[in-house]
């Protein structure tokens, strides 16, 4: 499948490979990362064959392919971590632990097949300088790590004059309009949204005229009653920029952990963003370009920043400019490309 002249995308099924993990997982009731790698390794189809020739680096993302690769092929293997092991705590992060559930795993074979995965590899490639930390502090590996923070496409950056279109229904008298992107239905989205109500109802009782959109799936599941003229829950959209366009702040007042790719959207549309700091991992965010703060301050900080309407403007304005700066995969992929280079040529 061609996405664009640069990015073609193959998909090779390979039945034996599908056979294991199904008698593992489903019949077995064992780990079946244990088995499928081994099996990848050694029913490879023609086609996977074909193209780990004709690659000159291959990245890999999961973790227990990357031995069965690496052993398949002289070609450059890049370990494409994503991170299911909090490595900061030693433990594992929250959405780590359900698929360890759903995979029979346990955190001591998780980190095996983690390590094992660094081990093969001739590189990593990660998302922050806190995960390479991370993966430092538990393997100590021996091979470069990468670093290609989250991104956005360039034709996301948009300020309002770049949107037409308003939301039905849009309060225009409201003195301050909210946004909070919620697609998925996770726990940490849900609790976030209740937190966007929250927000949004104590604003109004310090007497701040305020209505938040909630906008995406999540909306559907959110168990929290509100005055409708507080908060609208718009469930799904075709279209993110109509409410993005609108917003005079944004909010992502979550306490789980991973990147927020949704904190670019935010920024990108030059909104002034209300977040906790957890809300801020993996992307450099600083009080220079988002409001931040614990969840129990956010109003506190929010309603001392609006008192300012420059530093609100500047903050639209820096946030803006970060992104364009750091976070577009123009610049993302060309800074990788050349240490890509620089290595191979070493």
């Amino acid at each position: 499948m061609t996405v664009i002249p640069e990015y073609t995308e193959f998909r090779s099924r390979n039945p034996v490979y599908e056979l294991v993990r199904a008698a593992t997982s489903y019949l077995l009731n064992v780990n079946s990362m244990t088995y499928i790698g081994d099996a990848l390794e050694a029913f490879p189809t023609a086609e996977l064959e074909d193209h780990l020739q004709w690659a000159d680096i291959i990245h890999v993302r999961d973790m227990w392919q990357v031995p069965a690769i690496a052993a398949m092929t002289e070609t450059p293997v890049v370990f494409s971590n994503h991170r299911l092991v909090d490595h900061q705590h030693t433990g594992y992060q929250t959405d780590g632990s359900v698929l360890m559930q759903l995979l029979g795993l346990n955190p001591r074979e998780m980190r095996e097949i983690e390590e094992a995965a660094v081990r093969a590899a001739d590189a990593i490639l990660c998302h922050s300088e806190h995960e390479k930390d991370g993966l430092e502090d538990t393997y100590d590996p021996s091979v470069p790590i990468f670093i290609a923070p989250a991104a956005i496409e360039s034709d996301r950056l948009q300020t309002d004059d770049d949107v037409a279109t308003t939301p039905q229904d849009h309060p225009d008298d409201t003195e301050y309009v909210g946004v909070f992107l919620g697609a998925g239905t996770h726990k940490h989205n849900i609790d976030s949204a209740e937190a966007c109500v929250e927000f949004s109802n104590e604003m109004n009782e310090r007497g701040y005229d305020t209505h938040v959109y909630i906008v995406g799936n999540v909306g559907n599941v959110v168990d929290s009653p509100t005055p409708a003229e507080n908060v609208t829950f718009t469930g799904y959209v075709d279209e993110l920029g109509p409410y993005l366009s609108v917003a005079d702040f944004a909010l992502n007042p979550t306490i789980g952990k991973g990147v927020n790719v949704k904190m670019l959207d935010y920024l990108s549309h030059e909104i002034p963003v209300v977040t906790t700091p957890q809300g801020t991992s993996g992307l450099g965010i600083d009080s220079e370009t988002a409001i931040v703060a614990e969840r129990d301050e956010l109003i506190d900080e929010f309603t001392s920043a609006v008192d300012e309407p420059q530093r609100m403007e500047l903050l639209g304005t820096n946030g803006y400019e970060y992104v364009e700066q750091n976070h577009t995969w123009d610049s993302v992929s060309r800074e990788l490309r050349e240490e890509y280079y620089n290595w191979l040529s070493t």
